[in-house]
């Protein structure tokens, strides 16, 4: 089987048929889809049950309670039998040659570990667009990416191989709420030698009206540093030198993205501030202090002062 498409649901009886169909209708019909249901308190279930009675490569998993968006894709990935993972939300879909585009790149391409893959956005689910005429597509490394910054945090743009995910055993951090997906994406980076940038949009991400906001709750803010930590903690078991150089150069951005949720958060504690940084720079090992961060302008002035740098 080519590819496992992983879609984690919870009370999605009003959108998951149009995801289903559209991976019902693809060209390329080599592949299974796992559909988990976390815990849904609607009739998500009964949806579903509906497909998987008719096309034996929709799957049901049905879990007793909500157990979360992580531990509902670890559940998937313990189940996956595809040569390649594919991550589709409930609330999204994809439109209908997708896969055989992925195809099609791994007859020319040798050995792909990766794809790196870019979403189009849409406001209305009546929206199907025609395919994207106009795309970038080039062979690259973790470092390139890193480098060019042309990482992402979400999961509709990632396509590993099924191996690297599980020789490795790589699997979303239970919890985690924020960067839980960049940080698993990071983590497959640091296991790929080729990876395939590949823009063209062929999955389309509903934009729910009320969710544009960005901002990180209170609460949520220590996952930034500790996605970061954990993803240089992985590079270190593989890379020296300057590859594990552009992975640090990847904490800092992460550290920086930390710094400037605590600024504009008045309720998180100056303390555990320091505290964070403290544990960030021994496991990171960087070869700067707090200090140096603040004249290299990577600590904000507002942060430096409040904390007490």
């Amino acid at each position: 089987m080519k590819f496992s498409i992983v879609t984690p649901a919870y009370n999605e009886e009003d959108r998951i048929e149009k995801c289903i169909n559209s991976v019902r209708r693809q060209i390329f019909d080599d592949f299974e889809m796992i559909i988990i249901d976390d815990g849904s308190v609607d009739g998500t279930s009964d949806k579903v049950k509906k497909f998987t009675s008719i096309d034996e490569r929709i799957k049901l998993i049905q879990l007793s309670e909500n157990v979360g968006l992580t531990a509902a894709k670890n559940v998937a990935l313990d189940q996956v039998k595809g040569d390649y993972l594919v991550f589709v939300d409930a609330d999204d879909w994809i439109l209908p040659n997708m896969l055989s585009d992925l195809a099609e790149q791994l007859n020319n391409y040798v050995d792909i570990d990766m794809f790196r893959l870019k979403g189009r956005k849409v406001f209305s689910r009546d929206e199907d667009p025609a395919p994207d005429p106009d795309y970038e597509i080039s062979l690259s490394t973790p470092v390139d990416l890193i480098r060019e910054n042309k990482m992402s945090g979400y999961m509709h743009n990632l396509v590993v191989k099924n191996s690297i995910v599980q020789s490795n055993h790589i699997r979303f951090t239970p919890g985690r709420v924020v960067l839980e997906d960049q940080e698993f994406t990071m983590k497959c980076m640091v296991y790929s030698s080729n990876i395939l940038y590949y823009t063209k949009k062929n999955y389309l991400y509903f934009q729910r009206p009320g969710s544009l906001s960005n901002n990180v709750k209170t609460e949520q803010i220590p996952d930034i540093i500790e996605c970061a930590t954990n993803v240089y903690e992985c590079a270190q078991n593989r890379f020296t030198g300057d590859k594990l150089h552009s992975f640090r150069d990847y904490t800092i951005i992460k550290c920086n993205q930390f710094l400037k949720a605590v600024l504009r958060d008045r309720d998180f504690p100056p303390e555990q501030v320091k505290a964070y940084m403290n544990t960030f720079f021994n496991k990171v090992n960087l070869p700067f202090h707090i200090r140096a961060m603040q004249s290299l302008k990577l600590i904000p002035v507002q942060v430096a002062k409040r904390v007490g740098f």
